[in-house]
């Protein structure tokens, strides 16, 4: 544009500042809003493409990492700006998270899914300082931080730990596993009663799965088949997975990719006393979870009565902690 009016060609607004009228265009297309803010993106040159995410994330030099000692790390955020620090903070949380998904999960973690992640999350804190530093009118900044608050509130409360259901009830907890980067899938399934006594964990591995979405469904779907064992109890199947749990939540025609599953559990559930499917936190599910994981590093399909896997010990004993 600058090119257009350095050879003297008539400006598109009478503006003082000259691209107003462009600007206008681009926000009163007939497109879809994600498309309007692309082009306000390229415009900006803030596409996240490999030079821009280079150029963003800044981290400190090998030769100050190869330096020993107690005070280690806090020589090293003494040496750089808060970008550098945030940037190295975030990565060896990232490094400490990996290891323990490795060693205790035994979870396939690429360096590039890592990467991923890391950078994604980076971008989007930084979407939110900068939604909070531009603030709004109508106290929308003083909304956000409220709902910040109460979820770091809920994070660190008793609604981490999993709730034992009421009367008779049954609580089924299901939880899907799937590793991008091989293609390995798997489902986890505890069913307990009272204040947590186990009657059933079932993990099994899955031959062929197409995404996250379909492992979390077929979860769910086998949490209701071993249902049918009990026929006359209510029954509460919990997931952590909230695009599957709104899907049988609402009734109605169901389109997606996960359609025949979703009417597969629909069509099993109406055999039961009740089924209510319920939303929980990722930290309420975790012995599921570790049974998910165990299917995929043994590649085994199996229902256990009496014992439980040794590694959901500790998710069990953590779950019942007041």
């Amino acid at each position: 544009m600058r090119d257009k009016y350095e050879m003297g060609a008539t400006g598109s607004s009478s503006s003082a500042e000259g691209e107003r009228g462009i600007w206008k265009k681009v926000w009163s297309a007939a497109v879809p809003s994600k498309l309007r803010v692309f082009a306000w993106k390229v415009v900006r040159n803030g596409l996240p493409t490999r030079a821009n995410k280079d150029m963003h994330v800044v981290l400190p030099t090998e030769r100050d990492l190869r330096n020993v000692g107690p005070d280690w790390l806090l020589m090293i955020l003494d040496r750089y700006d808060v970008e550098v620090c945030s940037n190295f903070l975030m990565l060896i949380w990232t490094c400490w998270n990996v290891r323990n998904n490795v060693l205790q999960a035994g979870e396939g973690i690429s360096i590039a899914g890592s990467v991923l992640f890391l950078t994604r999350y980076i971008e989007a804190l930084l979407q939110i300082r900068q939604q909070n530093e531009v603030g709004d009118a109508r106290g929308k900044q003083k909304l956000m931080a409220g709902r910040l608050a109460r979820a770091s509130t809920r994070r660190l409360g008793s609604d981490s730990k999993w709730t034992p259901p009421i009367g008779q009830a049954i609580k089924f907890n299901v939880d899907g596993a799937f590793i991008k980067e091989t293609g390995k899938a798997a489902v986890g399934v505890i069913v307990r009663y009272g204040e947590g006594h186990p009657l059933l964990t079932d993990w099994r591995w899955l031959r062929q799965c197409r995404d996250a979405e379909e492992a979390e469904a077929l979860a769910c779907l086998e949490g209701i088949r071993m249902a049918s064992r009990w026929p006359d109890r209510a029954v509460i199947l919990e997931s952590d997975c909230s695009t599957v749990i709104g899907k049988l939540r609402v009734e109605g025609l169901e389109r997606s990719l996960v359609a025949p599953i979703i009417l597969d559990i629909r069509g099993d559930a109406s055999h039961l006393q009740g089924v209510s499917f319920v939303k929980i936190r990722r930290e309420q599910n975790r012995v599921t979870h570790e049974l998910a994981h165990l299917a995929i590093r043994t590649s085994e399909c199996r229902v256990s009565f009496a014992d439980v896997p040794e590694c959901t010990h500790q998710s069990l004993v953590y779950s019942k902690l007041p």
